[in-house]
């Protein structure tokens, strides 16, 4: 463990030294990321599934605020489905403007939830996000994992659903559209982990918040179980088609995600709380105290006091 702390804090100061090119080497990763795996899965515009092509717009977001990776991506997403056709097209740039207008009016700063919310999907850990959400941001996240299982499920939606019907020989446009509105809305499974990622952000939020010890802890494995619960009671109720081992199984690592994920960002030593207590002319105030875990600045106080010893020793002999 004390290699780790080693290696945390070690991290922590060159991430201090060097965080205007590290936020912009992550950002690029990221960007690379979002934009390929949209082109793995909506392979209609051969343009845009140019590694040149990727490779501008991810440099172009690596020096922008992080909202321009969501726009980057709808527009890919949406000229992707123009590609399909234009009803297909016509539907997700109606569909993606009203997503962006709530996102950009309720939780505009949470952009890496909704690009990362299809990802964890894809690795069949979507718990992961609500977790990391409710531990690192506010109730406002919940939005945005809504937005991001949206779009998962809409892309899933277009290439089961719209991509099949455009190959037929005779097209029925508003059949099309119809087939593919109700493709995504009828979706069942997709409320589900609506309802679980939601309620999971907030009840996080809400436990981690508190001045409990091992209150992150707690948040973690109290938010794996709601949401193994709520996924399971909401499948039941709305009959949708949700395996209960596989939410299972990703909830369990998404917690192990959460769990580093918490090693990084908080790891308080509870050990060594301490009560505060003092006022002023209109209130009393108690304060509780938890230091972050260190290992530098523990070694440093012990070689200062060694130090004081020796001073102090050598003043008596004398």
């Amino acid at each position: 463990m004390t290699e780790l702390l080693e290696l945390k804090e070690k991290l922590q100061i060159l991430y201090g030294k060097y965080s205007f090119y590290a936020n912009a080497i992550l950002k690029f990763l990221l960007a690379v990321f979002v934009f390929t795996n949209i082109n793995r899965n909506l392979d209609y515009l051969k343009v845009l599934n140019n590694f040149f092509v990727i490779l501008i717009l991810a440099l172009l977001c690596s020096i922008l605020p992080m909202y321009m990776i969501v726009i980057s991506g709808g527009i890919i997403i949406t000229l992707h489905t123009f590609a399909l056709g234009i009803e297909v097209g016509g539907v997700t740039l109606l569909l993606f403007a009203l997503m962006y207008l709530l996102y950009f009016r309720f939780s505009s700063k949470d952009a890496l939830a909704i690009v990362m919310t299809p990802a964890a999907f894809s690795l069949g850990m979507p718990c992961m996000i609500p977790l990391g959400c409710g531990l690192l941001r506010g109730p406002g996240s919940a939005i945005s994992i809504c937005i991001g299982t949206i779009t998962y499920y809409y892309i899933r939606t277009v290439r089961e659903i719209a991509e099949p019907l455009k190959k037929l020989e005779e097209q029925d446009i508003p059949g099309n559209i119809q087939a593919l509105i109700g493709g995504v809305f009828h979706n069942k499974a997709m409320y589900v982990f609506i309802i679980a990622g939601a309620a999971v952000a907030v009840i996080v939020y809400a436990i981690r918040r508190m001045s409990a010890d091992f209150a992150w802890y707690l948040a973690i494995g109290t938010g794996c179980l709601c949401y193994i619960i709520i996924a399971m009671c909401a499948a039941i109720l709305l009959k949708a088609e949700v395996s209960i081992p596989v939410v299972f199984i990703g909830t369990i690592g998404s917690g192990l995600c959460a769990l580093i994920l918490e090693f990084f960002a908080y790891h308080a030593d509870y050990r060594r709380s301490e009560f505060l207590e003092y006022q002023d002319d209109t209130y009393y105030y108690y304060v509780k105290a938890v230091p972050k875990k260190s290992v530098m600045k523990r070694r440093s106080s012990l070689k200062n006091s060694n130090l004081s010893l020796v001073f102090e020793r050598g003043t008596h002999v004398s």
